[in-house]
């Protein structure tokens, strides 16, 4: 009995070493889930209201180092990602419609930067027009958001949406 086994065991493990391996899904090498951390409904409220303030207080400093000129207006937003235990700011600022362009009226111009208060890092950049303004065929200057790139107003917005919710 052992005799007519063998030969079905080694015929198995012939076909088991040439068996395809199983697809991975591709990890960002940037974008490392860390597990969410457990928090008490107290904790998350004192991380939404230290968010708060240092994102204040990083707008501020942004604003009086010359993030707009005059003609201009900055306005930021921000928001304590739970599930990535951070606290993002996006600041926007935009300037208004040049009349003197050479073929006219020369677009709104809007630069959008996404900024991990929490370590003061870069997520995404967005330098081009309003993306509700955007005429066919203008492409944004920069257009990224952890290191993925994006073509235009509304796909930075589906982008930095991940970070901005949740």
């Amino acid at each position: 009995m052992v005799g007519r086994l063998a030969p079905l065991m080694l015929l198995g493990a012939v076909c088991a070493c040439n068996a395809p391996e199983q697809a991975q899904p591709p990890v960002s090498p940037q974008v490392q889930q860390k597990p969410a951390a457990v928090l008490s409904s107290n904790q998350i409220h004192e991380r939404i209201e230290s968010c708060a303030m240092r994102s204040r207080e990083r707008f501020r400093d942004d604003a009086s180092h010359g993030v707009a000129d005059a003609q201009g207006s900055v306005v930021f937003a921000q928001h304590y990602n739970i599930r990535l235990d951070t606290c993002f700011l996006l600041l926007t600022a935009s300037s208004p419609e040049n009349p003197g362009g050479e073929f006219g009226t020369s677009p709104a111009f809007v630069v959008r930067k996404l900024i991990d208060v929490n370590e003061n890092e870069l997520y995404g950049e967005y330098l081009g027009p309003p993306a509700d303004t955007s005429p066919p065929g203008h492409v944004p200057t920069a257009c990224e958001v952890m290191s993925m790139y994006c073509g235009s107003g509304r796909e930075w917005e589906v982008l930095v949406r991940h970070f901005m919710e949740g």
